[in-house]
C-alpha cells in the first residue's frame, strides 16, 4: 500500500445494546476506531429478490490498514452514512491491509 492512497476517513462502530426507559433493548452504536484512513470505492451491486426481479443498490469496497479484531458485527460510518460490513478480506500472512465489503444500512 502506497503512502497517500488512503485519503478518506471512516469511523468503525460497535453495537452496544442499551435499555431505554421502558426496559427495551435498543441498538446503540459506539465508535471503537475513529478517524481511520481509508480508500473508499463505490460499486453497483445487483441482487435478485424472491420473485426473481433484479434490483441494483450501491455497495462499497473500503481499503484500510490492518485492524486486529475487526468483525462483520461492526459497521462503518463514511460521510455520515452507516454501512454494514458484509465481508472482510485481508492478507493473512502480511497483516498490512484489509478490504471491507460494505452496503448501505437498510432504514
Amino acid at each position: 500500500m502506497r503512502a497517500g492512497e488512503l485519503k478518506q476517513r471512516i469511523e468503525i462502530q460497535t453495537n452496544t445494546p442499551t435499555q431505554d426507559s421502558e426496559g427495551e433493548l435498543i441498538d446503540s452504536w459506539v465508535a471503537t476506531h475513529s478517524d481511520v484512513a481509508a480508500k473508499v470505492t463505490s460499486k453497483a451491486v445487483e441482487e435478485a429478490d424472491e420473485s426473481g426481479a433484479v434490483r441494483s443498490r450501491e455497495g462499497f469496497v473500503i481499503v484500510i490498514r490492518y485492524q486486529p479484531g475487526l468483525t462483520t458485527d461492526q459497521r462503518v460510518v463514511y460521510l455520515t452514512m452507516p454501512l454494514t460490513i458484509e465481508a472482510i478480506l485481508h492478507d493473512r500472512g502480511q497483516q498490512k491491509r484489509m478490504e471491507l465489503i460494505c452496503s448501505q444500512v437498510a432504514v
